[in-house]
């Protein structure tokens, strides 16, 4: 009997085609006895985008659902250049889920699946809020107030239980803190999270959600890598992404509505910067060796 699984995100119209991309990379890797449910809180869509937002999954008899966020006066928090308002959206999930829906998967748009997430809905969160993996390369002089840099997560992949999320009011507990501390939080929604849900989150394993910092840090085990994760403003789209796995992005996007899709920062003079900096990147061996082994798992 297939089961399903449910995802959400959130995007605005910018990151319609993102949000797209990482979609099919769940769908291009899951379990045959597993079907999608995607939810995707929309923050300004176009409607082209959605027509391809739905053709992108229809081919995988999987099913996505267009989520109006809560009315609330976003622009009021804090924000940093290559954070926007959809960010805050995954504090409602609670409230905007169908009542029916007792766990989801949050993601990032900005994120690619490379193998697949079965086992990790299969997980039990028991009494807990939800699971992610730790935060790596923060720094600890820089989290919001009253957060616990050693007890920090993720917040851009999340197993959520939304029975115990509404228990503990997550969401508006969260509002309340990014309005009362605005001026000081500098991961945003991520900081409220943290010190909303304190200890009641499980630890994944590093897997669940590569982050850039990691790869630079050269702190991973590549074999059973199942989620990566662009988490700073280097993004696989960018024409100049130095990030070595951008690939990945680029071969699901082959297979989206958006396959013709040409980066703005692509010209002249970065073509010339960006072929400098491949011939420099076959000169460090530990990258070539990790870019290979990631393209072997994706049959490259």
């Amino acid at each position: 009997m297939t089961q399903e699984i449910a995802v959400v995100y959130s995007a605005d119209d910018n990151y319609a085609q993102h949000a797209g991309v990482s979609i099919i990379s769940i769908l291009e890797n899951l379990n045959s006895n597993y079907r999608l449910r995607v939810y995707l809180i929309d923050g300004g869509i176009s409607k082209e985008n959605k027509e391809k937002l739905v053709e992108a999954v229809k081919k995988y008899n999987a099913a996505i659902m267009f989520l109006h966020p809560e009315k609330i006066d976003y622009d009021a928090f804090s924000k940093r250049t290559h954070i926007t308002v959809p960010t805050y959206f995954r504090l409602s999930v609670a409230s905007l889920l169908p009542r029916d829906v007792k766990r989801v998967l949050y993601l990032d748009c900005d994120l690619i699946v490379i193998g697949d997430i079965s086992a990790l809905w299969r997980m039990s969160l028991e009494e807990n809020v939800l699971a992610a993996v730790p935060n790596f390369g923060h720094d600890p002089d820089s989290l919001g107030v009253g957060v616990d840099m050693s007890n920090y997560f993720n917040a851009g992949v999340m197993f959520i239980d939304l029975k115990n999320w509404r228990a503990e009011k997550v969401g508006e507990k969260a509002f309340s803190y990014l309005g009362l501390y605005r001026d000081r939080v500098i991961y945003q929604d991520q900081d409220a999270l943290n010190y909303v849900v304190g200890k009641k989150w499980v630890s994944l394993p590093t897997k669940y959600n590569i982050q850039s910092t990691m790869i630079t840090n050269r702190r991973l085990n590549l074999s059973d890598t199942i989620i990566i994760h662009f988490t700073d403003q280097d993004k696989p789209w960018h024409y100049l992404c130095s990030h070595p796995w951008s690939f990945c992005y680029s071969q699901y996007l082959k297979l989206s509505p958006w396959k013709g899709f040409v980066a703005v920062d692509k010209n002249l003079i970065n073509v010339s910067l960006k072929f400098a900096k491949l011939f420099y990147q076959k000169t460090i061996p530990w990258k070539i060796r990790n870019k290979l082994k990631i393209r072997t798992r994706l049959g490259l």
